[in-house]
């Protein structure tokens, strides 16, 4: 299946911090954001009443591969494109942009057209 094939992650930038325009850190509840903390942050907090309990479920679990990895990190193509939904979702551009470039550095992962939210019919 195509979606298994892992892609690597630079761990030793998970904890680079994210400056607003500015060039300072951004300071979320007192603690400065890290692509870790804000990658996770996404993944933890981009469901709605919709959102069935295993897609939770798969989001949890990647946040918690995030958040333990030390000296290295693979993630499938799926948990990737299931991460940069939920950045471009739970973030503007520039917190976004530094996940997206950090979990898929060569933008090989597509979100088409076909993932944006369905417009509801009146």
């Amino acid at each position: 299946m195509a979606d298994e094939k892992t892609m690597p992650v630079d761990v030793s930038k998970l904890d680079t911090l994210i400056n607003n325009i500015n060039g300072k850190p951004i300071v979320i509840d007192d603690e400065e954001l890290s692509i870790r903390m804000a990658a996770m942050i996404s993944l933890e907090t981009t469901s709605d009443k919709d959102t069935p309990f295993m897609e939770k479920y798969r989001r949890s679990n990647i946040a918690r591969k995030i958040e333990r990895a030390t000296d290295q990190l693979e993630l499938t193509k799926k948990e990737v494109k299931s991460l940069k939904l939920c950045a471009g979702k739970a973030f503007g551009s520039r917190i976004m942009t530094d996940i997206w470039d950090l979990f898929d550095p060569n933008n090989d992962i597509e979100i088409g057209e076909d993932e944006k939210p369905e417009k509801k019919k009146e």
